[in-house]
């Protein structure tokens, strides 16, 4: 990540990498978070009440299986209610390469919004959030191969390469409504290759 940190210009592109880094939310929940919701001491950033997007459940039959999808309109597999949640987003400043501008963004925003909109004499506005394709602008500008969710699969591989997170904990981190979204990201990582052979350390 911190190469793509090296790559930005002015520090929008500086802001909206580190909040979506460390905050490893979509790209409209990290469009909503304000400042009040963070709380900061010496050792971790927490980011409170974060709403969550797309967070369903499975419905299932009497006998506790998942009701399969038979409506061709639908995507989905399985038949499936949305519901309100919201995730407290733990970030050790320790450990996390963009926890620290991520806590001088915070302090010295004097926005409603951390990634405000902009107004069209060039400054910001101070009642609401930028919009989604400027958020995706911004990222783009950085570097024209990633995109917002791509930054959030970075922050998933850093939970398991860095932090060593099982596939509970990422689960529980990011709010996800099954496990087996982890497990896309876990089997990728050295560090299941790395508890399966054994080894220590992979050569790079």
């Amino acid at each position: 990540m911190m190469d793509l940190w090296d790559r930005c210009v002015n520090d929008e592109q500086r802001k909206y990498l580190t909040v979506y880094f460390c905050s490893g939310a979509r790209l409209r929940e990290a469009l909503t978070l304000k400042p009040e919701q963070f709380a900061i001491n010496n050792y971790a950033i927490v980011i409170n009440n974060v709403m969550v997007e797309k967070h369903f459940d499975y419905l299932k039959d009497d006998a506790g299986q998942k009701l399969r999808n038979t409506d061709p309109r639908l995507k989905r597999k399985y038949v499936t209610k949305t519901r309100k949640v919201v995730r407290r987003i733990r970030i050790p400043r320790g450990r996390n390469p963009l926890a620290e501008p991520l806590v001088t963004f915070v302090e010295e925003c004097e926005d409603d919004y951390l990634l405000p909109a902009i107004a069209r004499h060039g400054g910001c506005s101070r009642e609401a959030p930028a919009s989604k394709s400027y958020a995706y602008g911004v990222i783009h500008s950085i570097d024209d191969r990633i995109w917002p969710h791509w930054i959030r699969s970075q922050t998933a591989q850093y939970l398991i390469e860095v932090l060593k997170l099982s596939s509970f904990q990422i689960t529980n981190w990011f709010k996800w409504s099954s496990a087996d979204i982890a497990s896309r990201y876990l089997v990728e990582s050295d560090s299941e290759w790395s508890k399966a052979m054994n080894v220590p350390q992979w050569p790079t």
